[in-house]
């Protein structure tokens, strides 16, 4: 099941690059754009593979000091800082509530009792054939269904920032929350796997990402147009599968 996923991820990587560099000279880009190009559309660069490779590194390290600056121990516990306060960590959790970091959670392969299952996600069929139980959300006020939460009597719930106070407080009733900032998405991912005791995963996943992308670029030359539509697209890589959102 994880090659064909994988495979997918190829192919969707492969058609977002035909769509960035297709229609050279016809688009300008944004300078509005919501999110941030992951480089610097205007900074020249070296194409090789080595110089590719360093500011790859440059940018993990920056990420993971970042996700480092997080966590603390204390009394002999982890404890990560996040938008809606502290939260002390239980040690390698076993069942984990995810409520809007589900791409994040199923790309690092981490034990998911329960979730929200979106017959529109491309994740459904996939977590519904692991049997993950349904967290019900109401998508236009984004009330989330508390007793679906209580019932599976996770160990830990990573929910996304974008829910407000409210929704942290009551969760953090049921179990401890983290909530992450899916805008960011390699620091979450960092941060997500170090919150649940396994570092190692989300490392991994950024390491990977680059080399999977590299392998899906085109061999000719690209000219300054397309270079910078190509910078102010990013490409977000999972475990299974790949995605494309523009910036």
């Amino acid at each position: 099941m994880r090659k064909r996923f994988l495979n997918w991820g190829l192919l969707a990587i492969l058609a977002v690059l035909s769509l960035a560099l297709g229609g050279c000279g016809s688009q300008a880009v944004s300078g509005n754009s919501k999110g941030a190009a992951a480089f610097d559309a205007e900074t020249l660069r070296a194409d090789t593979p080595e110089a590719i490779d360093e500011e790859l590194a440059a940018r993990f390290e920056r990420t993971k000091k970042a996700a480092d600056k997080m966590f603390a121990e204390e009394d002999g516990h982890l404890v990560i800082r996040h938008k809606y306060g502290r939260t002390v960590l239980p040690e390698r959790p076993q069942r984990i509530a995810v409520i809007g970091l589900e791409d994040t959670a199923v790309s690092l392969g981490i034990p998911i009792a329960a979730a929200h299952l979106s017959k529109n996600s491309y994740l459904y069929p996939l977590m519904k054939e692991e049997g993950i139980a349904d967290i019900p959300i109401n998508a236009e006020t984004k009330t989330i269904n508390l007793e679906a939460v209580q019932q599976v009597r996770p160990a830990l719930i990573l929910m996304r920032d974008s829910y407000d106070r409210n929704a942290y407080n009551a969760l953090a009733k049921i179990a401890p929350v983290v909530a992450l900032d899916l805008q960011k998405e390699e620091l979450t991912a960092l941060a997500a796997a170090r919150a649940v005791g396994q570092p190692e995963r989300g490392e991994e996943r950024l390491r990977a990402s680059p080399s999977r992308a590299r392998s899906a670029l085109p061999r000719w030359p690209i000219c300054a147009c397309c270079r910078r539509r190509y910078a102010s697209t990013r490409i977000r890589l999972t475990r299974r599968t790949a995605l494309c959102t523009s910036s």
